[in-house]
């Protein structure tokens, strides 16, 4: 506990813990018997991981009568049910996110700033649409007529004519 007490007071890792769960009770089987494995050997579980992100992730048995080692206290969730059955917890120690130095100016600066810009704009960009363009006035599809009237640029589209063979 040593080891997770010193990431803890580190400033670039953050703990997280994680309480697993048998969804069903077939799985039920198979977490009783990982459980038993681990607290009758004094072990813990480490799994290997493909994340860079993830420095390390450890299962931990936790009986149902055994206090939760206080370095892994105060839960920031839910914490853990009570009275609760043998657990089985997981310890993720993961590497906090870089964050980019925040640049601060003084309020005067920014104000200048703000009165020499050009007054342009760049709108977010967009996700591509694959909904094909509306037609142009003067493409209307096959058997659509247009009608335009003369003394205003309004256009009304009359219904398809369909012709009978018989």
């Amino acid at each position: 506990w040593d080891y997770i007490s010193k990431i803890k007071q580190s400033g670039n890792k953050e703990l997280i813990i994680i309480q697993f769960q048998a969804a069903n009770d077939e799985e039920s089987v198979s977490y009783n018997t990982f459980y038993s494995y681990l607290n009758s050997r004094k072990r813990y579980g480490v799994v290997s991981n493909y994340s860079r992100k993830i420095k390390d992730f450890y299962i931990v048995p936790l009986a149902a009568t055994s206090p939760v080692p206080t370095v892994l206290m105060p839960f920031d969730g839910p914490g853990l049910p009570s009275p609760r059955p043998h657990l089985l917890l997981g310890v993720i120690v993961r590497h906090k996110a870089k964050q980019a130095p925040q640049v601060c100016a003084p309020k005067n600066t920014v104000s200048k700033s703000n009165e020499l810009s050009d007054g342009s704009y760049t709108p977010p960009f967009e996700p591509r649409s694959y909904t094909p363009p509306l037609p142009a006035v003067d493409e209307q599809p096959l058997g659509v007529e247009s009608e335009c009237s003369s003394s205003s640029n309004n256009c009304y589209d009359s219904k398809p004519s369909f012709h009978s063979s018989e």
